[in-house]
């Protein structure tokens, strides 16, 4: 089954994955729209169903329709787990807060806050409004408040505010059961050394040992050896004959080098190549 640009319900075997990208309202009006009458009876026509996966990308919407697709699911005998693929906001993080299991990414963001309309007359009706708003928030609270772990008063207060959640504050508060972390490491950098090590000394070279070339930078906090004797003026020394200046041969190699030379040469080859392919 191929599925839509926004909207689609794909099964497989026992499983079903739902994605709801687009704005959660009353009637569509555009393509990226997305009802509750499409998606609630989606999923009450779900039978024999072990798990129910939704992907949310949305801004929100309509609080009447958010609340219709979080019962549908809450009411599903299936497993359900609701996923943070980009943004989950105002009715759409009700829709996420159905699912038995919560998942967020680490680059992805929760927002919540109260229920809000448009309103005209005199003050009697915008009293009556706000009495309203009122009690259309609070199913939104009942929401949260059964899979966060704080008190109704702290859920209030951030509703007020219009507050955005991070991944990791929601898996704090217990919005999210987990969160899937991004890889922090550089890829290139990574293949570099692995493949430093695989062609210098792939059996010796320590997984933890820093591998560096000539010419990079070292380590800030690399604080000189207290036991190294070498006197780093001794060049300079042996030059009276032409103060200021180093010494002609300093530049010449060593006919009596050690064996370590050309493993040394070989090995800033290697650096030279890999350098060439990953910077």
């Amino acid at each position: 089954m191929k599925p839509k640009k926004y909207f689609s319900l794909a099964k497989e075997g026992r499983n079903v994955d739902i994605m709801v990208y687009g704005d959660i309202v009353s009637y569509k009006w555009l393509d990226s729209d997305v009802t509750a009458y499409d998606l609630a009876q989606a999923i009450d026509d779900l039978t024999d169903i072990d798990t129910i996966t939704v992907g949310i990308n949305s801004y929100g919407g309509d609080v009447a329709q958010g609340l219709a697709i979080y019962n549908a699911l809450k009411r599903s005998p299936a497993q359900v787990v609701t996923r943070c693929d980009g943004f989950a906001c105002s009715a759409a993080s009700v829709v996420f807060a159905a699912g038995d299991s919560r998942v967020m990414y680490d680059s992805s963001l929760i927002m919540i806050h109260n229920a809000w309309t448009y309103a005209e007359g005199d003050a009697n009706t915008m009293r009556d409004v706000a009495d309203m708003l009122d009690k259309v928030t609070e199913p939104s609270i009942k929401a949260y408040r059964s899979v966060m772990d704080l008190t109704e008063d702290e859920i209030r207060e951030m509703m007020d505010k219009e507050t955005w959640i991070t991944a990791d504050e929601a898996l704090e508060y217990g919005l999210a059961t987990s969160v899937i972390k991004e890889k922090t490491d550089k890829t290139a950098q990574s293949a570099r050394k692995a493949v430093y090590q695989m062609i210098i000394n792939p059996y010796q070279v320590a997984d933890d040992e820093e591998i560096k070339c000539a010419g990079e930078d070292e380590d800030e906090n690399t604080t000189p050896d207290p036991t190294d004797d070498t006197d780093t003026t001794a060049d300079n020394d042996n030059s009276d004959d032409n103060p200021g200046t180093e010494d002609d041969n300093t530049d010449t190699p060593d006919d009596n080098t050690d064996d370590s030379t050309d493993e040394d040469k070989a090995n800033q080859m290697v650096c030279n190549f890999l350098n060439a392919i990953f910077r």
